[in-house]
């Protein structure tokens, strides 16, 4: 079970690549660790810093992925980001934290296996 939400996971990132790179985003890292946990995408629209949470799902039984993101998780995002900033950058950057949402059903559940995606800009 755990090697398919790894699985799973890896999938949903590649597709929430696919489609910052479709909405002309540029990728500047994916998945960047630092002692205090991992971001998912951090990513460039035109001037401004993109740190993206991606989570995907393969069934709504326990919400979607936006619900998923609890209070903990989105203060853990912030200090992620500023984290970044602070190793990366020395003067003022513009920033927010969007999220990205994929639902890829179960085979059996859609025989079309169409993932969806909703990002939400501006997320935290």
């Amino acid at each position: 079970m755990y090697h398919d939400r790894k699985k799973l996971g890896a999938l949903g990132e590649e597709l929430a690549v696919q489609y910052l790179l479709k909405k002309g985003y540029k990728i500047i890292q994916r998945n960047y660790r630092c002692p205090l946990g991992e971001l998912d995408i951090i990513a460039k629209e035109g001037k401004e810093l993109i740190f993206v949470e991606v989570r995907t799902k393969s069934t709504l039984s326990f919400g979607s992925g936006l619900e998923s993101i609890t209070y903990a998780k989105r203060r853990k995002l912030v200090q992620l980001g500023q984290y970044f900033l602070s190793q990366n950058f020395q003067h003022h950057v513009h920033y927010r934290f969007d999220v990205i949402s994929i639902f890829i059903p179960r085979s059996n559940e859609s025989p079309e296996m169409i993932p969806e995606v909703v990002h939400i800009r501006n997320a935290l």
